[in-house]
């Protein structure tokens, strides 16, 4: 006589029997506990923590920390109202979605609409044109900004925030050479080649005021005017100045 193999559970068919011993027992139970428990079922033990960690997944068993041990439970009622819970959202979700659905369609015929207007050509070219002015404006004004006083005022605080940056390492270098010269018995020479410096390294000199000179110079000589220039004196005919 044969005897045919008894064939395994399923993944669903494991989850139901593990599910099975938290809502027939209702009370918590440790990894440990329900692997035993689980393995006298017909569940593999070896199986038993990735099936019970599906449901926790699925929120259909839940766990929590207690010392040092995780404690796993579920219980009919709450597994209920927390698929109902679960439900309500996903249907809550799917009707957003379809009303994104319907309106993502509505502007896609309103788009074809519109693409079909009899002056879409027309309009299409007067906006390539009027993107290639903008852009040439756009150029002219980077242009003009170098005689912008509020980008002159911009250019100088970064000046003066960057010499002071530049005074600083200067300041470090010294102090480096002055230790090695002094402390370490190197040459002057020697200290300059290890820090790449000669004998042309210095503070930078710059004064903002001879660069605002500077600014004022170029701004005459963009709109061509002099000392001389100033208001003109204006008296219409015919009228008369008030003798103090």
């Amino acid at each position: 006589m044969s005897t045919k193999k008894r064939k395994g559970l399923s993944a669903e068919e494991k989850r139901n029997v593990i599910l099975g011993i938290y809502h027939d027992r209702k009370e918590p139970f440790n990894l440990k506990e329900i692997e035993t428990i689980a393995s006298k079922m017909g569940v593999v033990q070896q199986t038993v923590k990735d099936m019970n960690q599906s449901l926790v997944d699925d929120f259909l068993v839940f766990s929590d920390k207690i010392g040092s041990a995780n404690f796993f439970w579920s219980f009919p009622s709450k597994a209920y109202q927390d698929q109902n819970v679960r439900k309500d959202n996903l249907v809550s979700a799917r009707g957003q979605i379809q009303q994104n659905i319907d309106s993502a369609k509505e502007q896609i015929v309103q788009a074809r609409a519109d693409r079909s207007h009899p002056s879409r050509n027309q309009m299409m070219a007067e906006l390539a044109n009027l993107k290639k002015e903008e852009e040439h404006l756009d150029g002219q004004l980077e242009q003009l900004k170098v005689n912008d006083p509020e980008e002159i005022r911009r250019v100088e605080k970064l000046a003066l925030i960057n010499k002071a940056a530049a005074d600083r390492w200067t300041d470090n270098i010294w102090q480096i050479k002055t230790y090695l010269t002094k402390k370490k018995g190197m040459a002057g020479k020697e200290a300059d080649k290890l820090l790449h410096i000669d004998s042309s390294f210095d503070y930078v000199d710059y004064q903002p005021e001879e660069a605002s000179e500077k600014w004022d110079k170029s701004l005459d000589q963009l709109e061509h005017i002099d000392s001389s220039f100033d208001y003109v004196e204006y008296q219409p005919v015919g009228s008369k100045r008030k003798v103090g």
